[in-house]
C-alpha cells in the first residue's frame, strides 16, 4: 500500500513538473507588444519582394517574402518558403485606390489564379490598425492587403519575422512568439502537406475523356466545378445526361462528344 501511494505521489510530481516546464517555456516565448512597438520586429520586412504568393486551405493565403529556401522537412523537399512570410487564414481583401480586386469571399479557383498579382511587388509598409488589431500591408505596385476577422475570435493573421519569430494576435493582444520550443509544423508546412495529398488524388483521378472530343469540360455548360483545394480546383462533375461521363468526376481538360459550349 505504501509503495503504491509513493508511486502515485511520484507520478503526480512528475506531471506537475512537466506542466510547470510547459508554462515556463510558453511564457519565455510569448511577448506582448504595443501597436507603436509593432514596427520594430517587422522593420526588416520592408523592401522585401513577394517571391511567391499562394492559396492555402480554404481562403488562407501565404505571401513568401525574400529569397526562397528549401524546407528541412523531407516531405516538403519539392516546396520552398521565403525568408519571411505574411499569412491570413480567413477573411481578407486586396484593394487598389478605388476597388476591391480580390477577397476571401471569391471562389477558390479565383483566389488560386489571381493571388499571384502580388508576386514581384515589394513590401512598402506594414501597419496594425484598429482597436481589434488587423494588419494593413502596402505594396510597391499600389495594392493593399487588409485582414478583417468576421467572427467572434482573434484576427487570424501571422507574420513570420524570421525562422523562429512570429507576430500575431492572442486574446486581442499583439504578441511576438518564439517557435524554439515548438516541434509542431508551421501553417505553411501543414498546407503544403495537404497540397501534396491533393496532388496524389489528382494523379489517381487522371483526365477521363471519351473520343472524339468536341471541347474541354471547362468550357462546357454541363461542367459543375468542385470548389476544392489545391490541384482539386481543376476538377468538377459532368451533369450532361447525354454524356458517358454523366455523374463522374472530370478534369477541366477532359472532354467528350456531348460537349455543349457554355454561353458567355
Amino acid at each position: 500500500m505504501a509503495v503504491s501511494l509513493l508511486q502515485q505521489v511520484v507520478t503526480i510530481v512528475k506531471v506537475v513538473t512537466k506542466i510547470h516546464m510547459i508554462i515556463a517555456r510558453f511564457i519565455m516565448s510569448y511577448t506582448k507588444i504595443t501597436q507603436d512597438e509593432f514596427a520594430n520586429p517587422t522593420i526588416n520586412l520592408i523592401g522585401l519582394p513577394v517571391s511567391l504568393a499562394w492559396k492555402g486551405y480554404g481562403s488562407a493565403i501565404f505571401l513568401e517574402l525574400g529569397d526562397l529556401l528549401p524546407y528541412e522537412n523531407p516531405r516538403l523537399r519539392n516546396k520552398k518558403h521565403g525568408q519571411s512570410c505574411i499569412s491570413v487564414d480567413w477573411d481578407w481583401r486586396i484593394e487598389d485606390k478605388r476597388h476591391v480586386v480580390l477577397g476571401s469571399s471569391n471562389s477558390g479557383p479565383e483566389i488560386d489564379s489571381q493571388i499571384s498579382m502580388l508576386e514581384g511587388a515589394n513590401v512598402a509598409k506594414i501597419a496594425v490598425v484598429g482597436n481589434i488589431p488587423e494588419i494593413e500591408v502596402s505594396f510597391s505596385n499600389g495594392l493593399i492587403l487588409r485582414s478583417m476577422v468576421m467572427h467572434n475570435d482573434d484576427p487570424q493573421w501571422t507574420i513570420k519575422i524570421c525562422d523562429d519569430k512570429y507576430a500575431s494576435v492572442t486574446r486581442n493582444n499583439l504578441v511576438v512568439t518564439s517557435d524554439d520550443a515548438n516541434d509542431t509544423e508551421s501553417d505553411e508546412e501543414s498546407d503544403y502537406s495537404s497540397m501534396d495529398l491533393a496532388d496524389q488524388i489528382c494523379q489517381r483521378w487522371g483526365k477521363p475523356q471519351i473520343t472524339p472530343v468536341k471541347g474541354n469540360c471547362r468550357f462546357c455548360e454541363w461542367y459543375v466545378r468542385i470548389d476544392g483545394e489545391y490541384s482539386l480546383l481543376d476538377f468538377g462533375v459532368c451533369a450532361n445526361g447525354e454524356s458517358g461521363l454523366d455523374g463522374k468526376v472530370v478534369n477541366s481538360s477532359s472532354g467528350c462528344p456531348a460537349f455543349v459550349q457554355e454561353e458567355i
